[in-house]
């Protein structure tokens, strides 16, 4: 069967409590956008079952659905730092995935003081969608948190800034456009919030189709590119980072820093062609909303 929702799994302490939707094998129809998807892929972490930080981390680290980054990026500016990922950087707490930038303030060498996290998927076949998740941003200035889509060749970014006030979501399409030294509106970018993501979860998205990516906050639509439009199979990745950029993450930040994500939702489409949808069980798409509200219940159950 085609059709399912790709996370299951046994571990209560990541609280992944979900079943296949074996009915939904002709897809899933967005009313709203009028699109409609072949598959569908979550994963909750909003309960914990008593087990040890130990226990939790081992939990998560076996996943083979998930990828962790554990690797160096080199400064792109002169007044910037490497930023140095680290699989450790990733855990489950507060119910709730945390992705931290840590600082460790006995070290003088920024490569060795501060370390970020990142964490996606080891599918890379993700070939447009609707990709979901709600998060909590920080509070300590100087740090980027990112969800994206990512192939070497391009990306589709939703980046929060803890340094700009009043709090901002910033979208982009990479490769980029620049004009006149900034850049262009063709490629990027962003939209105020009207309220301050550190303070609470909120829904960040994007619909990725051909040619045109809608980003949205909370359900409400804040900006459309249709420039370089990232056109190629790729994997779903957050990460939470902090350079030293002045004209962008304004950090390095000083003091330990976290993001927390509750829950990831993408439908989509597979860049393998063999994944059309079977009809076999069903003649019609299932409604997104409705499949929305019963992963809602079941990981609350």
């Amino acid at each position: 069967m085609l059709i399912l929702i790709i996370i299951v799994y046994t571990y209560s302490a990541l609280a992944a409590q979900m079943s296949t939707f074996t009915q939904c094998d002709c897809g899933y129809s967005d009313p709203t956008t009028l699109a409609t998807w072949s598959e569908m892929w979550h994963m909750n972490f909003e309960k914990n079952d008593g087990s040890t930080a130990t226990m939790q981390q081992q939990q998560l680290y076996s996943l083979k659905e998930l990828f962790f980054s554990n690797y160096i990026i080199d400064a792109k500016f002169n007044d910037s730092y490497p930023r140095v990922f680290r699989k450790e950087n990733v855990l489950v707490h507060d119910e709730s995935l945390e992705v931290r930038v840590t600082v460790d303030s006995s070290k003088s060498k920024p490569i060795d003081r501060i370390q970020c996290g990142g964490v996606g998927t080891n599918r890379q076949d993700f070939m447009y969608g609707s990709f979901r998740s709600y998060m909590r941003s920080t509070k300590v200035n100087g740090t980027v948190a990112g969800m994206f889509l990512y192939n070497s060749q391009g990306e589709i970014d939703i980046e929060l800034l803890s340094s700009v006030k009043p709090s901002q979501a910033y979208f982009a399409m990479h490769p980029g456009i620049v004009e006149n030294g900034k850049a262009s509106a063709l490629t990027h970018g962003n939209s105020m919030l009207g309220f301050e993501p550190a303070d609470d979860y909120h829904e960040y998205r994007f619909d990725w189709f051909p040619n045109l990516t809608i980003f949205y906050v909370d359900g409400v639509e804040s900006y459309r590119i249709t420039t370089n439009v990232l056109d190629l199979p790729s994997r779903v990745m957050f990460n939470h980072w902090t350079d030293g950029n002045a004209n962008f993450s304004q950090g390095p930040a000083k003091e330990n820093a976290n993001i927390n994500i509750k829950n990831m939702t993408f439908f989509f489409n597979s860049s393998d062609i063999s994944n059309s949808p079977a009809c076999l069980n069903s003649k019609t798409a299932c409604d997104i909303q409705s499949k929305l509200t019963m992963v809602v219940r079941l990981s609350n159950s």
